[in-house]
């Protein structure tokens, strides 16, 4: 690891900049329209994850076809393990070592994320629907833990834990239909795929033309879909405002990305031996690449744990890649 790394999250991505020559206009604009879509943030995040947020405006970047969630999928099926969709209420430890999980059922998994940033539509746990316990030897969280994101309790643990931070609040509007380009301060005729903004007081934090990557950008066959990123709900009037026609609207309302700042605190993958908490790693930066390096740093660490060998992860038939 470049010893930069730990010295990044603690400087922010505008000081990080200035000190290797970048200027005050390259700073306010481009690197605050990058922070800003992607993370709904100014250039006062840490400058790794500020790093990791100007990477995601190269051009040259891979789509996943059907979607990032294909990668889970895909990795779920090749594993050949046991699916539950519950809800974990709690991870408790015993004194051999292993953990007991406590979940309970649900009957709305994709409800929480639609509604997650919403200050009143938070769907509280039911605990005394069929709740359940099973013994593991080995655990592993790969969820958020903070206080805004989980309600998941640790049991019997000698020591507290402590999960600082708060995450930020996005809300994800897809419409198909057709812009209103006066609403951008457009000409009828002009032709736009990706408004990214400066200014954090405004309505939407980007606003870009959707295209799948089975397509060409410039395919006609496709309908205008088009996704806005805003940090509050945009209100009918506004969306009324902004489109001349909507054939569709969907919303997803989550607390997306944490809130970064000069001062991280980057936690651990080990909670304790046997426990790891696979989510530490967003708070270096936020991306499907972040997570699948936090993923491959937990499964060596359980791997050394279950085989109680350090050097396990230098067997030559382990695999580099997941």
């Amino acid at each position: 690891m470049d010893p930069k790394f730990v010295e990044m999250t603690k400087k922010s991505s505008a000081v990080w900049l200035k000190e290797l020559g970048f200027s005050d206009l390259i700073i306010n604009e481009l690197v605050t329209a990058v922070t800003q879509c992607n993370y709904g943030q100014t250039p006062n995040v840490h400058a790794f994850v500020g790093s990791v947020s100007v990477a995601a405006a190269d051009q040259n970047l891979w789509s996943v076809f059907g979607g990032n969630k294909r990668v889970a999928e895909e990795l779920l099926k090749h594993s050949r393990a046991s699916y539950l969709r519950r809800l974990v209420t709690s991870v408790a430890l015993h004194s051999q070592g292993h953990f007991t999980v406590t979940s309970t059922e649900t009957d709305t998994p994709v409800k929480r994320l639609f509604s997650e940033g919403s200050p009143t539509e938070i769907p509280e746990m039911n605990s005394s629907y069929d709740p359940r316990t099973q013994d593991y030897d080995v655990v592993v969280i790969a969820t958020p833990l903070n206080k805004d994101k989980s309600n998941i309790k640790l049991v019997n643990f000698t020591k507290d834990f402590d999960f600082p931070g708060h995450f930020e609040r996005i809300i994800c509007t897809m419409v198909q239909g057709e812009v209103n380009p006066e609403s951008l301060l457009l000409m009828p005729d002009d032709h736009i795929d990706e408004i990214l903004v400066t200014n954090p007081g405004l309505a939407f934090n980007s606003f870009g033309k959707q295209c799948p990557a089975s397509l060409s950008v410039n395919s006609q066959d496709y309908p205008d879909v088009w996704k806005i990123f805003s940090s509050a709900p945009l209100g009918e009037d506004q969306l009324k405002i902004f489109f001349k026609e909507r054939n569709s609207t969907d919303v997803i309302d989550w607390l997306a990305y944490p809130h970064y700042n000069s001062d991280q605190q980057l936690g651990n993958f080990e909670l304790v031996p046997g426990f790891y908490y696979l989510n530490a790693i967003e708070w270096a930066g936020s991306a499907i690449e972040m997570s699948i390096i936090g993923g491959k740093n937990v499964a060596l660490l359980a791997y050394k744990y279950w085989l109680q060998d350090p050097n396990a992860a230098m067997n030559s038939l382990l695999k580099d890649e997941l």
